[in-house]
């Protein structure tokens, strides 16, 4: 089994995602995955079931727009007068759409498309981000803000660029990991896939830890009160079950210390 903790819970995610995504799709035409793409299933009255390229990617971003492809799919067959003009309409919106490049498209533009998909998704609890929230707020500029604020806004999308912003950080390096992730995210939103592909090749292994702080039993308790407001003040929007989730802590005491020995 891995020991890449940051792996096997993208992994999981996934597959959680894919569970969910792969069950909205109209009767008739379903998704397959194949190694790092997904596909589309259905047949035509001259064809058997098999399976077809959409130019979806194995994301939760990829996932999403093939059920949306999936769903323009079952409309055109639901009307089909022919189907050579079927399969010419396929290969140029089904297959080919995420091709296309808006050559117009600056980063500001492109940066609002992921911001507004962030607040259009559920949290990890599966539950509606809100702006003003503590904690969604914090997420935003950790996952996203903290690399896009470094693209310069007005110039439109290039690698050469978001490739200067990633090597700002250290390969191996978690913060370099996150920027990668972050670009990635651009590339896909914006379907520039010749930018996804470039990073795809990067290597972002985390190979820098930070050591691990050990706190006695009553350092534990004090923070743990101000976490949760028992000696402080928090703020109106803060959310305890969120603020609960961070008290993840390694505790050792001398005496667990010599009996380890």
């Amino acid at each position: 089994m891995s020991k890449d903790y940051n792996y096997e819970t993208r992994y999981e995610t996934l597959q959680k995602d894919w569970e969910t995504y792969s069950k909205q799709t109209p009767r008739g035409v379903t998704l397959v995955k194949s190694g790092n793409n997904i596909y589309l299933q259905f047949k035509t009255p001259n064809t058997s079931r098999s399976k077809y390229k959409c130019n979806c990617r194995l994301s939760t971003e990829g996932m999403i727009d093939a059920v949306r492809k999936a769903h323009r799919v079952k409309e055109k067959l639901s009307n089909l007068s022919s189907e050579v003009e079927f399969w010419n309409w396929y290969k140029k919106e089904i297959e080919e759409e995420s091709q296309l490049v808006d050559d117009r498209l600056t980063f500001e533009i492109a940066i609002e498309k992921v911001i507004e998909d962030f607040w259009g998704r559920l949290d990890r609890r599966k539950e509606q981000r809100v702006r003003g929230d503590a904690s969604h707020e914090s997420s935003l500029r950790d996952t996203y803000v903290k690399f896009y604020k470094f693209l310069p806004q007005e110039k439109l999308v290039n690698l050469k660029d978001i490739e200067g912003v990633i090597n700002r950080w250290r390969i191996g390096t978690k913060t370099y990991k996150g920027a990668v992730s972050a670009m990635k995210k651009l590339a896909e939103m914006n379907r520039r896939r010749d930018i996804l592909d470039a990073l795809e090749a990067l290597n972002t292994v985390q190979t820098e830890f930070m050591d691990l702080q050990s706190i006695n039993l009553e350092e534990f308790l004090e923070w743990r009160n101000k976490v949760l407001g028992v000696t402080t003040s928090l703020h109106p929007n803060a959310r305890l079950d969120v603020r609960k989730a961070w008290l993840w802590v390694i505790l050792y005491s001398d005496s667990l210390r010599t009996k380890d020995k």
